[in-house]
């Protein structure tokens, strides 16, 4: 996958944000660019959705609208003021949005495709190609599935690159693609939920294992 996004970006390829899911989401119908918009140019956007176990119908499987990727088709959502993508001020929710994107897709008798692969297979998109998570019919099964969103190297925001003091990038590079590992890693290696409330047992724990730590070092 890394390596077809290099050639269509003309950059190598960047995770910027990457998710997982255990069961099917029911997401209302939506494109991902006015969600993830840290990139310049905006448009230097793709996503892949891969599933961690064979995907049946009754899971909830991911759906979506092909050829309603193209912005004659799409068209562009206001948020309030011009807006196209979804900031703290916008004016219109992502349920105004779906909507949106319904009339369109409907209006253009675009007919919705639904992904039931196998494990370890993959869907690459466009960040701009409309598609939804489809009902769950069995809430009791799961359907774990691995989902990131690429940019371009180049349109990655600096923020989001983690350099070392001689400048090299600290994370995974391989296939020709960056993968950068989040700063917050740096000085507190755990997860930020680790020390939320509802974990405040694992957080006091962690807390003591470092204190552990730092006396064997002397430190």
């Amino acid at each position: 996958m890394t390596g077809f996004l290099g050639h269509v970006f003309r950059n190598p390829a960047s995770v910027c944000q990457s998710l997982t899911f255990w069961r099917g989401s029911e997401q209302l119908i939506h494109i991902d660019y006015p969600y993830v918009r840290q990139q310049s140019p905006l448009s230097y956007l793709a996503a892949s959705w891969i599933p961690l176990e064979d995907v049946h119908p009754d899971f909830g499987p991911l759906g979506y609208y092909p050829g309603a990727h193209k912005v004659d088709r799409s068209g562009f959502f206001d948020w309030g003021g011009g807006a196209i993508v979804q900031r703290e001020q916008a004016k219109r929710s992502p349920a105004e949005f779906s909507r949106y994107l319904r009339e369109r897709i409907s209006s253009l008798g675009i007919e919705r495709q639904v992904f039931c692969p196998k494990r370890g297979d993959g869907l690459l998109w466009h960040g701009n190609l409309p598609h939804e998570g489809t009902a769950v019919n069995n809430p009791a099964l799961t359907r774990k599935s691995y989902v990131t969103h690429y940019t371009a190297e180049r349109a990655l925001p600096d923020w989001m690159r983690n350099l070392d003091d001689l400048g090299r990038p600290i994370g995974v590079f391989e296939n020709g693609a960056y993968c950068y590992r989040s700063k917050w890693f740096d000085p507190d290696p755990v997860l930020p939920s680790w020390t939320s409330p509802r974990r405040s047992g694992l957080g006091q724990l962690t807390s003591a294992l470092r204190a552990v730590k730092r006396r064997l070092s002397g430190g």
